[in-house]
């Protein structure tokens, strides 16, 4: 068993409008973070892992999520699966719990137009 408490987590302002908590823990095969959502993010164009599947968890709040495909319109306790390579964004107010395996590391991550 491995805890990790709030005063732990490691703080990362990821735009104007999306700031992270993420808690670093001792595996590659998972990882979490807190996101506080207060407008779009990524701020232009799309978010993509090329390498995690991501499970979010909305803790609290209202909002919607875009793909190519479809928006989605979420609110508390709702959940989306994004697959690798899928193309998102997210707008709205929400406190999101992310969920990421393998690890979601920042090599993977990308934004594209």
């Amino acid at each position: 068993m491995d805890v990790r408490r709030s005063n732990e987590a490691i703080e990362y302002k990821n735009s104007g409008a999306c700031l992270a908590y993420e808690y670093e823990l001792p595996s590659d095969s998972v990882n979490a973070a807190v996101i506080e959502l207060a407008g779009r993010y990524p701020d232009e164009g799309w978010a993509l892992n090329t390498a995690c599947t991501s499970l979010v968890h909305i803790v609290k709040g209202n909002g919607t999520i875009s793909t190519a495909q479809t928006k989605e319109d979420l609110s508390t306790d709702d959940q989306v699966l994004l697959m690798p390579n899928e193309k998102y964004f997210f707008d709205g107010n929400m406190k999101l719990l992310y969920i990421a395996s393998p690890a979601w590391t920042t090599e993977q991550a990308e934004h594209v137009k």
